[in-house]
Formats: structure tokens, sequence, C-alpha cells
């Protein structure tokens, strides 16, 4: 049997009848490479993003569709709150603040309606969770 004898869904498969998209985690090869080996889509944080898309949107998660406009925003909101943590010397996260950040997030970007505390993210990062920096007052210098 030729190639062209086949219909459109079957050329679509490798010889061992394996679908081509099932190769790539994104969908296509150019997406796969982009998100897992540019720099600029901050490849070290696409584990943990798309544990949080799994925990948050569940069946509605698709790697397939939106990921090139959604999981780099949401990679370096993800690095942000990491390099906070640094940047502060804080002893840990404010996990409250961000499970409700990602829920609001993840939420909006995918158009899933997921419950969130606005009140608790209106607060921002609580004491003792801002850090050493937070804490000292710029004005009045410390002999």
């Amino acid at each position: 049997m030729y190639k062209y004898e086949l219909s459109l869904w079957d050329t679509l498969k490798d010889k061992n009848g394996v679908p081509l998209s099932a190769k790539y985690f994104y969908g296509d090869e150019y997406s796969d490479q982009y998100l897992f080996h540019d720099p600029y889509s901050l490849p070290r944080f696409g584990h943990l993003t798309r544990k949080a898309l799994m925990h948050y949107l569940g069946d509605y998660y698709n790697p397939h569709k939106g990921a090139m406009l959604h999981e780099p925003v949401i990679r370096l909101i993800i690095m942000g709150f990491i390099a906070y943590r640094i940047q502060h010397k804080t002893k840990a996260y404010d996990k409250d603040y961000i499970d409700n950040f990602l829920k609001k997030l993840i939420g909006d970007l995918y158009g899933v309606p997921l419950a969130y505390d606005q009140s608790r993210i209106d607060k921002g990062i609580v004491p003792p969770y801002r850090g050493i920096l937070h804490d000292m007052d710029v004005a009045t210098p410390q002999a």
C-alpha cells in the first residue's frame, strides 16, 4: 500500500502506527524545542509550571493548546516567587498567597473558574514571609 492510498489521518502516523503528535509533548517540534530548551522560555521552571497547571486545571489542562502563550508567563511568575524568597532571605514561602495568586492567574489565562480569595491576594506577602529587606527602616540609618 502506498502512502497516498491511506486516509489523511493514517498519514499522520509513523510506521509503527503511533500518531506523530504523540512524539511531542506540546504538540509540535517547534513548541517542544522552545519550551524545553530555549533560555527565554525559562525551561528550568517548566516542571513546576506543568505541575501547577495539572494541579489547578485537572482535566482542563491540554499542553497542545495555549502553551506557547501561557506557560512562559507562569514560569516567570514562579521564578519571581523563588527569587523573592532568596533575595529577601525568608525562611519559607507564603503558601497561602502563592496558592491564591496562581489560582487567579491560571484561571484567568485558561478561562477556567477557579475559586480564590481576592482579599488574601490584596494583602500581598505578609510577615513573617516578607523578609529582612521589608523590615528595615530605610529613612533612619542604623548605627
